[in-house]
């Protein structure tokens, strides 16, 4: 995990993903598959709670979550692209 991490390219919210797939690979938990999250917030907060919410996502119940967490994340930077436009 610590390795996809530190050699990992991209965005800090697409390093994490392809490291909670690393540990997938590894053998991820031994409780089997069934849900994943990914919340990440700015650095400095701004007194404003929502405001400072990068990415929050979350699988609660799927067959293959760390795939569909990888499929939302790519809704939400086409979401966060198209905002900027």
């Amino acid at each position: 995990m610590a390795e996809a991490f530190e050699s990992g390219s991209g965005s800090l919210v697409e390093r994490l993903v392809n490291t909670l797939e690393a540990a997938e690979e590894a053998g991820g938990d031994l409780r089997g598959r069934q849900s994943a999250a990914l919340l990440v917030v700015k650095t400095k907060p701004s007194g404003k709670p929502w405001k400072d919410i990068v990415c929050n996502l979350r699988i609660e119940d799927h067959p293959n979550p760390v795939e569909e967490l990888k499929r939302l994340l790519r809704l939400h930077n086409a979401y966060q692209h198209a905002k900027k436009r």
